[in-house]
């Protein structure tokens, strides 16, 4: 054969092929990691570490078409009960965003009482949760929080109010329901609740990753190190060798695909969308 190298055979070629393959699957994979947990969890931390951000009366009053004015995050930080969230999910995350934080503080004009409230169970510890009136110029905000609270700052989150919700909570009162915001404050912490397991989850998530990654560059940046070169490495002959005997056993070949098996003279060729092996037929026959 003419101007061999070994640099041009099939056999670097095909280790060639299945380090790039590799190193594209990690990178998908990095983005699904990255885009299911690792965003959400950075955005939550971001809110908690850095505070929250302060808004007034008026922003939160003028809110009057939550779908569209309100924000949609990559996580539910949304913890109510309601046949609207189970047939729209994407409800349950949007958020009031100032700031690119979710978590805000809010002074409201007054805080009045309503006749709802829950029970939330906290470990072995049962909560009292109470739902109460924020006023905002004029305009009602259900609150949801605990008891213990103080009333005169509200620091917590600001998202999506269900029809059905807003009517239990408004139900045997004379407050009218037109003049309920569509929105719902949660000062409870409940989106914050998991934010230490979270963080703990995307860390280990993104050592293994890591890990991963390195092993998939150690062996790229040696190709001695791959598995194919390592099993034609304990054949007889050097690998340049039979590397040029596979090439020529191969030549003027046209009926294999990109993946599958390739049978030769003296080569059992195995190709895998993220690994390549070469054996001698040998080592088949043995058996």
């Amino acid at each position: 054969m003419k101007d061999w190298t070994f640099e041009k055979s099939f056999f670097r070629r095909e280790i060639r092929r299945v380090n790039i393959s590799r190193i594209v699957l990690a990178a998908a994979v990095l983005v699904a990691i990255v885009l299911l947990d690792t965003r959400h969890t950075v955005t939550l931390a971001a809110a908690k570490f850095r505070g929250a951000a302060e808004v007034t009366v008026d922003e939160i009053a003028s809110i009057t078409n939550p779908e569209t004015e309100l924000t949609e995050l990559s996580f539910s930080a949304n913890h109510e009960n309601s046949s609207a969230f189970e047939a729209d999910i994407r409800l349950k995350r949007l958020m009031y965003v100032k700031d690119g934080s979710c978590l805000l503080s809010l002074k409201p004009d007054a805080i009045t009482e309503t006749n709802y409230s829950a029970m939330e169970k906290s470990g072995n510890v049962s909560a009292s949760i109470e739902y109460v009136y924020a006023r905002l110029n004029g305009k009602l905000m259900i609150v949801k929080r605990s008891k213990l609270e103080p009333v005169d700052v509200l620091t917590g989150t600001i998202g999506y109010l269900p029809a059905d919700i807003k009517i239990a909570v408004t139900e045997n009162s004379d407050v009218e329901l037109e003049d309920v915001l569509p929105v719902i404050m949660d000062t409870t912490g409940d989106a914050f609740s998991s934010l230490t397991t979270d963080i703990a989850f995307s860390s280990v998530i993104l050592v293994i990753w890591s890990l991963w990654f390195f092993s998939i560059i150690h062996r790229t940046l040696r190709y001695d190190r791959s598995p194919a070169y390592k099993r034609l490495f304990t054949c007889a002959g050097t690998v340049e060798e039979n590397a040029r005997a596979i090439d020529e056993e191969l030549s003027g070949r046209a009926d294999f695909g990109l993946f599958g098996n390739i049978v030769t003279e003296n080569w059992h060729i195995r190709r895998r969308p993220f690994s390549f092996l070469v054996e001698p037929r040998s080592s088949y026959t043995d058996n």
